[in-house]
């Protein structure tokens, strides 16, 4: 017999995952920060209120380190450097009990993929 789990919406997590790094204030046409165009998109589609109509959404922030947080006023964008990992070693620690179904990662363009 196969069993295969299945990810349900409104009984699976989605962990969306922002990059809050300096790199995120980078005006890659001169003129807008990513992170600003980041906020405005977000704004614009209600991503975040849509997706909280489909899963149980829990966000975080990384740079250097990752946290949970809360609510999107707490990004700051000014963490020193970008370390992807410190999302994945958080996710794992908290998802021993309850794992995230699915993740979205909102990094800047650059340097956030480890090598392999």
């Amino acid at each position: 017999m196969l069993n295969i789990s299945t990810v349900l919406p409104q009984d699976s997590y989605l962990a969306v995952v922002i990059d809050n790094s300096e790199s995120m204030t980078v005006k890659d046409d001169g003129k807008t920060p990513r992170s600003e165009l980041l906020n405005k998109q977000l704004a614009e589609t209600s991503l975040i209120k849509r997706l909280t109509e489909k899963f149980k959404v829990r966000l975080y922030r990384f740079d250097k380190e990752a946290e949970r947080t809360d609510k999107l006023e707490n990004l700051t964008f000014s963490g020193k450097s970008t370390r992807i990992e410190s999302v994945t070693e958080l996710l794992h620690e908290e998802g021993r009990h309850d794992p995230p179904g699915y993740w979205a990662i909102l990094p800047d363009q650059e340097g956030n993929i480890p090598s392999m």
